[in-house]
């Protein structure tokens, strides 16, 4: 049997607060005493507050999480300027080796696994078009197929440098034409790596958005 208390968060404090709203009244008719509700609407008015407390932290953290994500991304105001003024003081004749150490600005050469290289994407649905987002990790260029959601067959869009690709699909004619007329499709994408103009590694895993007409 289902209990009457909710579990979802929102819902649940809809139901305190109403169920703490209505006590006063309707807890004389069923037997309980002025302490007691007083008792127990506390109670209720504790769960409401944890509950906002919660909801506070949680939109808190999204929001701490989007803040640093923007300043990490490339061509932004955080890692992007300090990388940026690394390389001026990397061009400058007194830079050495031995100061790069102690700055921590020397890159460590990682072995390139050429052979599991698997790559992650990610469709954000736009106005018109999807925005195909990954990151390279090492390779030249990104191949990116797509395919409508539930058929099998894929179709090569392009080898892109730069994340952030507009895919912009046109739905085929057909006769008839289909009425009322489709206002969206669900499309699913694939990446793959290219290194020194051949596919490496294994296609990610299929990944997808709605566009919207």
């Amino acid at each position: 049997m289902k209990s009457f208390i909710p579990a979802a968060i929102a819902m649940l404090r809809a139901w305190l607060l109403n169920f703490k709203t209505v006590l006063p009244v309707q807890g004389l008719l069923v037997g309980q005493t002025s302490t007691q509700i007083t008792a127990t609407v506390a109670i209720a008015q504790e769960g409401i507050a944890l509950v906002d407390t919660l909801t506070a932290a949680k939109a808190a953290q999204k929001s701490a999480v989007t803040a640093l994500h923007t300043w990490k991304k490339p061509g932004g105001t955080g890692l992007a300027v300090l990388r940026d003024n690394i390389d001026d003081m990397k061009g400058d004749p007194g830079y050495t080796k031995a100061i790069g150490d102690i700055l921590g600005t020397v890159s460590i050469e990682e072995p390139f696994d050429a052979i599991d290289y698997k790559p992650v994407g990610k469709a954000i649905p736009q106005p018109g078009y999807n925005l195909i987002n990954f990151e390279k990790l090492g390779v030249d260029l990104m191949s990116i197929d797509y395919r409508v959601k539930g058929t099998s067959g894929w179709v090569h869009l392009g080898n892109v440098q730069n994340s952030g690709f507009h895919h912009a699909y046109t739905m085929p004619v057909v006769t008839p034409p289909v009425s009322p007329a489709p206002t969206s499709v669900d499309l699913q994408y694939q990446l793959t790596g290219i290194l020194h103009d051949v596919l490496i590694g294994h296609p990610s895993d299929p990944f997808g958005a709605t566009l919207m007409y």
